[in-house]
C-alpha cells in the first residue's frame, strides 16, 4: 500500500511538472508572438516645458509613420535599434525602451538640460547659429517646441568649438552652472561675452551699462556676485540707472564705476 502511495505521489508530481512545462511553453509562445498594443512615452527633464514632444518621439520611432509599431509582433521589433534611433535627436540625453506583460511599449526619455545658449557661434565657415550648452558641456540644437530661459552667450572663446568638454572649459561650465542654479542671477544676467582668455563681461537685464566680471581663473563666484548685489541695491538706485557705462567687479574688495560718455564729458 505504501508503494502504491509513493507511485501515486510520483504520478502527481510528474503531471504537475508536465503541466508547468506546458504552461511555460504556452506563455513563451504567447509572449513572443504578442503584438504591441500601444506606445507609452514618458519624457523627464528639469524645465517646465518639454524640448521634445511625444508626437516627435513617435515620428522618430515610426520614420514619420512609414513603419508602424502598434500592431507589430514584439519579436519583430529590435528595441536597441529603436533606442539608438531616438538618441540621434541631439536634444535627448537618454532613451530606454521596454515592453510590459500587457503588451505596451514603454519609452522613457531624458532630455538634455540647457544651462546657456550661444547666440553668435562663429563656426569654421563663419556662419552664425544658435546652440544650447548642456550641463556636461555638450552643444545641442534649439528646440522647435520651446525656448529655454537661459543666459545668452557670445564671444571669441566659442570660435571653432564643438563643445565645452575640455579641461580648459571646466571654469566656463562651472560659471554657467552657478548662474543657472541661482534664480537671482538667472533673472538679472542676460548676456555674457567671454573672450579667448576667459575674460568675462556681461549685460544685466536692467540698465544700459555692462559689468566687467574679470577672468574665470579663480572660482570666486560668490564673492564677485555679492558686489553685483551691492550695485543693484545701493549704487545704481542712489545715483541713477543711466549714470554709468561700465561697472567693474573684477578687482578684489572694489567696485569701480565708469560714467556714461555724456556725464564724463560734463566732468
Amino acid at each position: 500500500m505504501f508503494s502504491n502511495f509513493k507511485l501515486g505521489k510520483a504520478i502527481v508530481i510528474a503531471i504537475f511538472i508536465c503541466v508547468s512545462i506546458g504552461l511555460i511553453i504556452f506563455a513563451e509562445n504567447t509572449y513572443s508572438g504578442q503584438r504591441c498594443k500601444k506606445l507609452l512615452i514618458n519624457i523627464t527633464n528639469d524645465i517646465p516645458t518639454k524640448l521634445v514632444g511625444k508626437a516627435e518621439i513617435e515620428h522618430i520611432l515610426t520614420d514619420n509613420f512609414k513603419n508602424k509599431i502598434v500592431g507589430v509582433k514584439f519579436n519583430a521589433l529590435n528595441l536597441k535599434q529603436l533606442e539608438n534611433k531616438i538618441l540621434r535627436n541631439k536634444l535627448i540625453k537618454k532613451a530606454e525602451i521596454h515592453r510590459t506583460i500587457g503588451g505596451d511599449l514603454v519609452i522613457n526619455i531624458e532630455e538634455e538640460k540647457p544651462i546657456a545658449r550661444i547666440v553668435a557661434h562663429l563656426a569654421s565657415n563663419n556662419s552664425f547659429g544658435g546652440l544650447y550648452v548642456g550641463e556636461g558641456g555638450k552643444f545641442f540644437p534649439l528646440s522647435k517646441n520651446y525656448t529655454s530661459r537661459v543666459v545668452l552667450l557670445s564671444g571669441a572663446y566659442f570660435i571653432g568649438k564643438s563643445n565645452l568638454k575640455s579641461k580648459n572649459d571646466a571654469n566656463v561650465i562651472e560659471f554657467l552652472k552657478y548662474i543657472d542654479a541661482n534664480e537671482y542671477l538667472k533673472a538679472n544676467v542676460t548676456h555674457i561675452i567671454i573672450d579667448k582668455v576667459q575674460n568675462v563681461t556681461f549685460y544685466p537685464l536692467i540698465g544700459n551699462f555692462n559689468v566687467e566680471y574679470g577672468t574665470l581663473e579663480e572660482n570666486n563666484f560668490e564673492e564677485k556676485f555679492k558686489k553685483l548685489k551691492i550695485v543693484y541695491s545701493k549704487i545704481v538706485p542712489t545715483n541713477g540707472w543711466e549714470r554709468y557705462k561700465t561697472i567693474s567687479i573684477k578687482y578684489k574688495n572694489q567696485i569701480v564705476c565708469q560714467l556714461a560718455d555724456t556725464l564724463a564729458k560734463r566732468n
